[in-house]
C-alpha cells in the first residue's frame, strides 16, 4: 500500500499580486468537490489573510476532514525575516485558523518552499510537528512539451531518473520536525505559469498527467501531489486533478493527511 498526501498551496493572489484579485473560494470549492468524489483528503497550506477573507472556506475545509497548515500570513519570504518577525507571522496565522476551526495548526510549508535553520527552529519552538519544503527543482524546460527532443531535456530526464541517489523521497526527521519532501512536480512546473483565467493546451495537460503518472509509479511507500488552487482549480485544469486522482485511486493506496503520517511509523532516518 502507498500512502498518498495531497498538498494545495492556498495563497490566492498573494503569491503573485500582479495577476489581480479573484475569488479563491470558488477554486477551492471546485477542488473539494473532486476530492469528495474520490473520498480523498488534502492538506491546504494556507495564507492567514485568506482566513480573514474567506472564513467560510476555511471552515468548510476543516469540516470536510482536510488539514489546514500555515503558508505564512501574506506569503512572506521566510528567509528574509528574523526570529521575532517570523514567530509573529506564525502566531498571527495560527490564531486566525484556530479561531475558525478550533484545531491547532501543527504543520507548514514556507512560501516558495524557501527555508533555513532559523525557519525550522522557530517552527519547532512554536510546537509544529511537520514541514514540507524539501524538493528537487524540476528544470523549467520540463514545463514545455515541445522541448522533449533536445539535448538539455534528455540530460534533465537522466538526472531525474537518478535523483533518488541524492535526494530523499520519503519522510524523515530534521531539526525536530518531520520533513515530508515534495515527491512530484508542481503542476506549475509541468503546465507553465499563466493567469488563472487562461486555459492550458490539451498537449500540456496530457504531458502533465503522464509525468505525474510516471512519478507515482516510480515512488515508494509515500507519494504526494503538490498543487495550487488558483492554478489547478481554475479554467480547464481541474480535469488534470480529476484524471490523476482517478488513476491513483485504482491502485492500493490510502489518502492521508500530513498529521496522519506522524501517527504512522515515523522514520528513524535523519538529515
Amino acid at each position: 500500500m502507498k500512502f498518498i498526501t495531497l498538498f494545495f498551496d492556498t495563497e490566492g493572489f498573494w503569491e503573485a499580486p500582479y495577476r489581480g484579485n479573484f475569488n479563491e473560494e470558488d477554486n477551492v470549492n471546485r477542488i473539494l468537490k473532486i476530492l469528495d468524489t474520490y473520498k480523498a483528503v488534502g492538506v491546504f497550506n494556507t495564507c492567514g489573510i485568506l482566513g480573514e477573507m474567506y472564513p467560510r472556506m476555511i471552515r468548510r475545509i476543516a469540516k470536510e476532514g482536510h488539514e489546514i497548515a500555515s503558508h505564512g500570513y501574506r506569503h512572506e519570504n521566510f528567509i528574509q525575516l528574523n526570529k521575532s518577525e517570523l514567530s509573529n507571522i506564525f502566531e498571527k496565522t495560527e490564531r486566525i485558523f484556530e479561531k475558525i476551526t478550533s484545531q491547532k495548526v501543527i504543520g507548514f510549508r514556507s512560501p516558495w518552499a524557501l527555508n533555513n535553520k532559523i525557519v525550522y527552529d522557530v517552527a519547532s519552538q512554536r510546537g509544529y510537528k511537520w514541514a514540507s519544503n524539501k524538493y528537487v527543482p524540476f528544470p523549467e524546460i520540463f514545463s514545455n512539451p515541445s522541448n522533449r527532443g533536445n539535448g538539455t531535456y534528455r540530460f534533465a530526464k537522466m538526472f531525474l531518473r537518478f535523483q533518488h541517489l541524492f535526494f530523499k523521497k520519503e519522510p524523515y526527521m530534521t531539526n525536530g520536525l518531520l520533513e515530508i519532501p515534495l515527491a512530484s512536480s508542481l503542476e506549475g512546473d509541468l503546465l507553465g505559469i499563466m493567469n488563472y483565467w487562461q486555459e492550458s493546451p490539451q498537449e500540456w495537460l496530457d504531458y502533465a498527467y503522464n509525468s505525474l503518472v510516471n512519478q507515482f509509479n516510480s515512488s515508494g511507500k509515500y507519494f504526494n501531489l503538490n498543487m495550487h488552487p488558483w492554478l489547478i482549480g481554475s479554467a480547464n485544469r481541474l480535469k488534470l486533478l480529476d484524471a490523476i486522482l482517478n488513476y491513483i485511486s485504482k491502485h492500493d493506496v490510502k489518502f492521508v493527511l500530513a498529521r496522519d503520517i506522524i501517527k504512522l511509523r515515523v522514520p528513524v532516518n535523519k538529515e
